[in-house]
């Protein structure tokens, strides 16, 4: 990273587990519903632009996350996808 007036294309990778679940309330289980829970896996790609001007940063870019879920336990979730929009406006010390 570097002071004064730049601008770059940042890009970031990212992969991960994580584990869902959902308990319902028990006055809501009318017809024997029940508690699930499942571990998943996740990968992150993200693209931007940054524009540093002095010590502010401003970033803007595109976020794109897939996700699959354990299929056996969850009830049918087995694959999602999102794609969202990033801004960020920060401050860098040097």
């Amino acid at each position: 990273m570097t002071s004064g007036r730049k601008g770059r294309f940042v890009g970031t990778i990212g992969i991960g587990a994580a584990v869902h679940s959902l308990t319902l309330d028990p006055q809501l289980k009318v017809n024997g519903e029940k508690d699930v829970s499942s571990v998943g896996s996740y990968i992150q790609l993200a693209g931007a632009y940054e524009l540093n001007l002095g010590h502010f940063l401003f970033d803007a870019g595109l976020r794109l996350v897939g996700e699959s879920a354990d299929e056996t336990k969850t009830g049918g979730l087995k694959n999602a996808a999102s794609l969202g929009l990033e801004l960020r406006i920060g401050y860098g010390q040097w």
